[in-house]
């Protein structure tokens, strides 16, 4: 290996260390985030049903549609900053002339669609299924035909925009991955 390889290699895997730091943080960050949003919306629903406090339950469904917007766009980042690590190990394993970093580019992606995960996504539809139920509920018992009605435009609404927002969200890995790739071919 001449000095102008040692040199990228060295880069590179300093690179490589920062990202990677930089996805443990925003994940420990995003779990907290997560956890602490949807126990404050847990309790708001409980004390909202317990105490029949019909203004609680009313904006409810936003507050678990804010929570999941921001832990989408959150888990983007790290799904971008994840493609860009693929791309840092190829890097550094095409240097190197073997495979010795493994995880952006044959183990994460496995994992990105794992059955656990899967699992989560049903959770979350079901919690975000009851409080919107619960939510509408009260709206048409205590408030116009009018706000129900449009609380269910706002809410469907709200629902398309968080299945694009997921479908993008898969779209983030790849599409930085091959951003990086196209770049750093330019001299």
């Amino acid at each position: 290996m001449n000095e102008e390889e040692k040199l990228k290699i060295e880069l590179l895997i300093k690179e490589c260390e920062s990202t990677g730091q930089a996805i443990r943080t925003m994940l420990l960050t995003n779990e907290k985030v997560m956890a602490l949003g949807f126990t404050i919306i847990s309790t708001g629903l409980v004390y909202g049903i317990k105490e029949k406090v019909s203004e609680i339950l009313l904006f409810l469904p936003l507050a678990v549609f804010a929570v999941l917007f921001y832990g989408i766009r959150i888990t983007a980042e790290i799904m971008s900053l994840g493609g860009y690590k693929r791309y840092l190990e190829e890097n550094i394993n095409s240097i190197l002339r073997e495979n010795v970093l493994l995880w952006e580019s044959f183990i994460a992606p496995k994992m990105h669609r794992s059955f656990v995960l899967l699992l989560l996504y049903i959770v979350y539809t079901f919690f975000i299924l009851l409080v919107v139920f619960i939510s509408l509920q009260t709206i048409w018992r205590y408030y116009t035909k009018e706000t129900f009605w449009f609380m269910v435009i706002f809410l469907l609404s709200l629902s398309i925009c968080l299945i694009i927002s997921l479908s993008n969200l898969y779209k983030a890995f790849d599409t930085t991955y091959q951003i990086a790739k196209e770049k750093s071919k330019i001299k």
